[in-house]
C-alpha cells in the first residue's frame, strides 16, 4: 500500500484523519534523550498532523509513534604530535566546535537528518533493507534542535506500523554548514563529479564536498554519522534513533611552548589544502579525495604569550606538501626590575619560519588531533666571572668569560 503525501515539496508519510487500523498498537509518547543518552528529558505527546486525533493511525502505514533522535560525538580524538601539549583552551573555532574529550554536541545546536523510506511487503515477515537506490524523500535535510538536554524537530514523522516497512537514516553536523541550494561551504551532490545537486529524489547517500574557511574563527567542526539502516520502532530502544557523530576534519593546534618569552603578533601557515571530496560520508574511517586548491591560513594581531594556544585550525585531511610552512612574527619581552620603569623591555618586529615537515608529521587524518609546539625568542644571556684568589697590591687581574 502506497500512502505517500507531499509536504513542503518533499514526499513524506503522514496519517490522514479518520482511518484507524484494527489491532494497531498505540504507544505512549517517546522519551527524548540528551547527549550520551542524558536522562531527565521531557516527554512529548504523540500527535498526528492536520488535526488528527491522538490515537488515529493509518492501516498498514504509520503508527502514532513519533520518531525521536539522540546524538553524541564519538569521544576524544586521538592526539598526534610532539610531547608537551598543555591542554590550552581553543582561541579560534566556530561555535560548532566539539573539543577533544567532549562527548556531547553543544547546547542550542542543530544537526541535519536525511531519512529513506523502504517499503516492504506487509505480512511477509521480511523487512525491507537498505540499498543505494533508496531516496531521502521521507526526511530531506530535517533540522533537529538540541537545547542541551532534549531533541526536537517539526513537523513530526511517525514510525511505520508494520515491521516490513523500514527507514534508514543519515545525519550531519552542524546544520548551518549546508543549504539545499549548495550555496554553503558544505555541498551535497548526487554524482561523483560533483555536478548535480543532491535532492529528495536522488539515490543513496550524497557525495560531499567541503571548503575550509580561511579565517580560523569561522571554521566549522564538520561531523558525519554512520548510516542507521533498516530501522523500525521495534528494533530501536523506545523508537529513538541514535546517531554517533565522527569528526570529518583534522584538528590542528599550534601552541607556544612553556617558558617561551616571545609574544606572537601574527601567524601564518602556507600551502595547505583547503578543499576536498568525500564519496561515502557514512563510512568510518572517512576517506577524502581530490584535495585541491592550496592556500594560506592567517591570524593577525595575536596577543598570546607563553603556554598558550596560538591558533586552532579545523582543516581538510591531507598529506602535507613539502612546502607547507609556518611563519610567525613576534616580540621578545624582558621583565623590567626598575621600579621607575615597570613596563617590559620589548624587542619588536622579529620573525621566524619553519617547514611543517620538521615536526615529523606527514599526514593529517580525519578525526585526529595534532599539536605543534612552537619555541620562539632569543637564547638567554648568561655570565660567569672569576676573581684572582689572592688580592695583593698591584694585582688587578679580573677575568670575565
Amino acid at each position: 500500500m502506497n500512502d505517500r503525501m507531499t509536504y513542503n515539496g518533499h514526499t513524506g508519510r503522514f496519517a490522514p484523519c479518520g482511518r484507524i487500523s484494527r489491532g494497531a498498537r498505540v504507544f505512549a509518547a517517546l522519551r527524548m534523550t540528551g547527549a550520551l543518552r542524558m536522562t531527565g528529558a521531557a516527554l512529548l505527546a504523540a500527535v498526528c498532523l492536520a488535526g488528527c486525533g491522538k490515537n488515529e493511525v493509518l492501516s498498514g502505514g504509520e503508527s502514532d509513534i513519533p520518531m525521536q533522535f539522540s546524538a553524541y560525538s564519538a569521544g576524544k580524538a586521538g592526539m598526534h604530535g610532539q610531547a608537551g601539549y598543555n591542554g590550552a583552551a581553543a582561541t579560534k573555532a566556530d561555535a560548532s566546535f566539539v573539543g577533544p574529550g567532549e562527548t556531547s554536541l553543544p547546547a542550542n545546536s542543530t544537526f541535519g537528518v536525511f531519512a529513506f523510506y523502504q517499503e516492504g511487503t506487509v505480512g511477509s515477515g521480511t523487512p525491507a533493507t537498505w540499498s543505494a537506490s533508496r531516496t531521502p524523500d521521507y526526511m530531506f535535510d530535517q533540522g533537529v534542535d538540541f537545547d542541551g538536554t532534549t531533541y526536537s524537530y517539526s513537523p513530526l514523522r511517525y514510525w511505520p506500523a508494520n515491521e516490513e516497512n523500514t527507514i534508514s537514516f543519515w545525519a550531519y553536523y552542524p546544520y548551518s554548514a549546508y543549504s539545499s541550494d549548495n550555496s554553503g561551504a558544505l555541498k551535497f551532490y548526487e554524482d561523483a563529479s560533483c555536478t548535480s545537486a543532491y535532492t529528495a529524489s536522488s539515490t543513496g547517500l550524497p557525495v560531499v564536498e567541503y571548503t575550509v574557511d580561511h579565517d580560523p574563527a569561522n571554521q566549522k567542526d564538520i561531523m558525519f554519522a554512520a548510516l542507521q539502516q533498516d530501522k523500525t520502532y521495534y528494533n530501536t530502544t523506545d523508537g529513538i534513533v541514535p546517531f554517533t557523530f565522527r569528526h570529518a576534519l583534522a584538528l590542528v593546534d599550534f601552541v607556544l611552548a612553556e617558558g617561551t618569552k616571545a609574544q606572537i603578533t601574527s601567524f601564518n601557515v602556507s600551502d595547505l589544502y583547503w578543499k576536498g571530496t568525500c564519496g561515502n560520508p557514512g563510512a568510518s574511517p572517512l576517506v577524502w579525495t581530490d584535495q585541491t586548491s592550496t592556500g594560506n591560513f592567517s591570524i593577525a594581531d595575536v596577543t598570546l604569550s607563553g603556554s598558550s594556544t596560538i591558533a586552532r585550525l579545523i582543516m581538510m585531511p591531507q598529506t602535507l606538501q613539502a612546502s607547507a610552512e609556518l611563519s610567525i612574527s613576534y616580540d621578545i619581552h624582558f621583565a623590567s626590575y626598575d621600579p621607575s620603569h615597570p613596563e617590559d623591555i620589548v624587542y619588536a618586529g622579529n620573525s621566524g619560519s619553519a617547514l611543517l615537515s620538521t615536526a615529523g608529521i606527514t599526514e593529517w587524518q580525519p578525526g585526529k588531533h595534532y599539536v605543534y609546539n612552537i619555541s620562539a625568542g632569543f637564547e638567554r644571556i648568561e655570565f660567569e666571572s672569576a676573581v684572582a684568589t689572592d688580592w695583593t697590591i698591584g694585582n688587578d687581574d679580573i677575568t670575565v668569560n
